[in-house]
C-alpha cells in the first residue's frame, strides 16, 4: 500500500512539473517591447468600415435588449512605441460620429452620441501580425428626447497590421450605464450591461499609409 502511494505521489508530481513546463513558455514569451512603424509616433485617423452598435441587453427578463446604431464615425489620435506589457500603445485623442448618423429605431428623431476624454489603446499580447489587448477610459454620452446617460469602461480590442483594421468588441461587464437621467426610465437604468462592437480603418495622418504594431521580447 505504501509503495502504491508513493508510485501515485511520484505521478502527480512528474504531471505537475510537466505542466509547469507547459506554461512557462507562454508567460515568458509575452511581448515586452511594442514597436510602431513607419515612425515610433504616429499620428493616426480612421474611419469606420461598419456600423459602430451600442447594445443594451436585458438586466432581466421581461425586459429586451435595445441598440443604438452610428451608420459613420471617426478616430484621431496617436499610436506610440512602447516598452512593458501590458503598455499603452496609443491614444484615441478624438471620436466623432457623422451628422444625423445615430438613431434608435422606436425613438422619433435622432440620437446624440459624444464621446469624451481621451481613451488609451492597452496592447497585451501580439502573434502573426495581431496585437490584442483593450481600450480604456471610454466614456461616451448619449441622449434622445429627456434621456441622458453615459458609457463608461473598457471594451477589447486588436489590431491587424495587413488590413490595418482596429476592431472592438467589448464583452459583457467591461462598459457600464451612470447618471442615467429621470426620462431614460425604465429604458435605460444602471442595471443595463451594454456592450459596443465597432471596426476602424487606421492610415498615419496626411497619408495613405498603414501604420504597423509589432510586438516582441528581446
Amino acid at each position: 500500500m505504501v509503495n502504491t502511494l508513493r508510485r501515485l505521489a511520484l505521478t502527480a508530481g512528474a504531471a505537475a512539473a510537466a505542466f509547469a513546463l507547459t506554461v512557462l513558455p507562454a508567460s515568458a514569451n509575452a511581448s515586452t517591447t511594442w514597436t510602431v512603424g513607419p515612425n515610433a509616433y504616429s499620428p493616426f485617423t480612421a474611419t469606420s468600415v461598419s456600423s459602430v452598435e451600442l447594445t443594451f441587453p436585458p438586466p432581466n427578463t421581461p425586459s429586451s435588449s435595445f441598440a443604438v446604431h452610428c451608420t459613420s464615425s471617426s478616430l484621431g489620435g496617436l499610436l506610440s512605441s512602447a516598452t512593458g506589457n501590458p503598455a499603452e500603445v496609443g491614444q484615441v485623442t478624438a471620436m466623432a460620429f457623422g451628422i444625423n448618423a445615430c438613431t434608435y429605431p422606436p425613438v422619433i428623431g435622432l440620437v446624440g452620441v459624444v464621446a469624451t476624454g481621451p481613451m488609451h489603446f492597452i496592447a497585451e499580447d501580439y502573434a502573426s501580425g495581431v496585437t490584442s489587448g483593450h481600450i480604456d477610459a471610454i466614456s461616451i454620452q448619449i441622449t434622445w428626447g429627456a434621456c441622458q446617460f453615459t458609457e463608461v469602461g473598457q471594451a477589447s480590442a486588436t489590431y491587424r497590421n495587413s488590413t490595418a483594421r482596429l476592431s472592438v468588441r467589448s464583452t459583457a461587464g467591461q462598459l457600464a450605464v451612470v447618471n442615467p437621467t429621470p426620462g431614460c426610465a425604465p429604458l435605460v437604468t444602471t442595471d443595463r450591461v451594454p456592450t459596443i462592437r465597432a471596426e476602424y480603418t487606421v492610415v498615419a495622418s496626411g497619408t495613405t499609409l498603414f501604420p504597423t504594431l509589432v510586438g516582441s521580447n528581446p
